[in-house]
């Protein structure tokens, strides 16, 4: 069955090809939308199984590529390529031994485990890990086209980067549409995004209000998936010389606001990292910086401390039931619980992991360290850090922080997200650009 939204994103393509020169640069353009924006409902629903809207414009852009891009290859990538692979098929032996680890069964709901409606089994090597590492070929064909045709290009990296901020905005809008219609009580944006995109089997179609202030979660699943949406342009706002200090502080308010409002535990954290990049990235305003951070706690206290002064004590409660593994309604204590679990798998086998794909622990760091171990960690960095063009690694103290960060958002698909390759490839690598004068000298000297 397709959505009204398949048919929408096939005339949006089809658009493109009639108008657009440079075609696969826009494909790319959609692709960030629907991966890092739009991730409810599904461009295809066969029974139980869902195609999403980002999966078809992957495979898309794949095949553009063959047409659009020459292959070449770094022997150290495809050495590290092949490592991570030796690893992943390491932990899928492991799984077939009989020294796997117990794990919820795969597809099930960490929720249902922690209220003891289903309870642990032996890990199984199944066809969810094959739809999983199909899934990181894609990612790596991705990104190999995002770093061999956007980056290389100066023109379509600028062109890329302020189109994600701008996208962004165009999301933050809407997320202040949906507070103002949530503010009379209607789920109205969730009904008809719903009607539009689908509802996916993962989608949260209930959530209205947390602590008597409305929820903001745009066109994605959850309000958490929402907030980390603008992870990439706020990377990109702060890292780039591409935009004036009176651009950072517009984008700044804006995305500040529906983050800080959108009533998520990561918004809080994700709108810390922003507030900790604005005040620290380069410019003399930094009166004007403070008095904004201020600002933001001004109007924090007015509208949670005045009106809504329920939303501190919600805070207070998820924080407690974060320390104590409680549960309020939410889903702090199921994350706490989570991360225990990944704790004992870890240590099960800490150099390989349990198997990439074998379980999902909440925040991206300790999924990665769980499923893949310490190698496949430390090969995944260097992957994402090495590329597949002469580049070389920028904004070494922004990646400390991301990583940070990552400790306790995302979790199993940032493993093959397309988020993940906007931050790399634009934020924190720069490319080699050879001059045709140093190619000149270069000749020269070896004549």
């Amino acid at each position: 069955m397709l959505t009204l939204g398949s048919f929408i994103l096939l005339i949006i393509l089809g658009y493109g090809l009639l108008r657009k020169k440079d075609y696969l640069l826009f494909v790319i353009k959609i692709l960030v939308v629907f991966s890092v924006y739009i991730n409810m409902g599904y461009f295809l629903k066969v029974g139980s199984f869902e195609l999403a809207y980002s999966e078809v414009l992957l495979v898309l852009a794949i095949l553009i590529s063959f047409i659009k891009i020459r292959l070449e290859f770094r022997i150290p990538t495809i050495m590290y390529l092949l490592i991570f692979a030796i690893v992943i098929f390491t932990g899928f032996l492991a799984l077939v031994n009989g020294s796997a680890p117990m794990v919820i069964p795969m597809g099930s709901s960490w929720d249902d485990y922690f209220y003891g409606r289903i309870g642990m089994t032996e890990a199984t090597l199944n066809i969810s890990h094959v739809i999983r590492v199909f899934r990181i070929i894609l990612f790596i064909a991705v990104y190999y086209i995002i770093d061999k045709y956007v980056i290389r290009d100066v023109a379509r990296s600028n062109e890329i980067k302020r189109f994600i901020v701008k996208i962004a905005a165009v999301f933050a809008f809407m997320g202040i549409f949906e507070q103002i219609t949530k503010l009379f009580n209607s789920n109205i944006f969730i009904d008809i995004a719903g009607q539009i995109f689908g509802v996916g089997n993962s989608q949260l179609t209930w959530l209205v209000e947390r602590g008597s202030s409305p929820v903001l979660q745009g066109l994605t699943l959850e309000p958490g998936h929402y907030a980390q949406s603008f992870i990439p342009a706020i990377l990109i706002l702060f890292t780039d010389k591409l935009f004036t200090e009176r651009q950072r502080f517009m984008y700044f308010v804006l995305f500040g606001y529906v983050i800080f409002f959108c009533g998520s535990f990561a918004g809080i954290g994700i709108f810390l990292v922003m507030s900790i990049m604005y005040l620290f990235s380069k410019g003399k305003y930094i009166v004007i910086k403070v008095g904004t951070l201020i600002f933001f706690g001004l109007i924090g206290l007015l509208v949670f401390g005045q009106r809504n002064p329920l939303m501190f004590q919600y805070y207070t409660l998820r924080i407690q039931a974060a320390i104590k593994g409680e549960d309020i309604g939410s889903s702090d204590g199921v994350r706490m619980l989570t991360l225990e679990n990944g704790l004992d798998l870890f240590q099960h086998n800490p150099l390989i992991g349990v198997g990439f794909g074998t379980t999902s622990i909440n925040g991206f760091i300790p999924s990665l360290l769980v499923n893949v171990g310490i190698i496949g960690t430390i090969l995944w960095f260097v992957i994402m850090l090495k590329g597949f063009t002469r580049t070389v690694i920028v904004n070494r103290s922004w990646l400390v922080l991301v990583i940070l960060l990552f400790m306790l958002v995302g979790g199993m698909k940032n493993f093959y997200g397309v988020e993940m390759i906007l931050l790399f490839a634009l934020v924190f690598r720069k490319p080699v650009l050879i001059k045709e004068k140093d190619v000149c000298l270069n000749k020269s000297i070896a004549q």
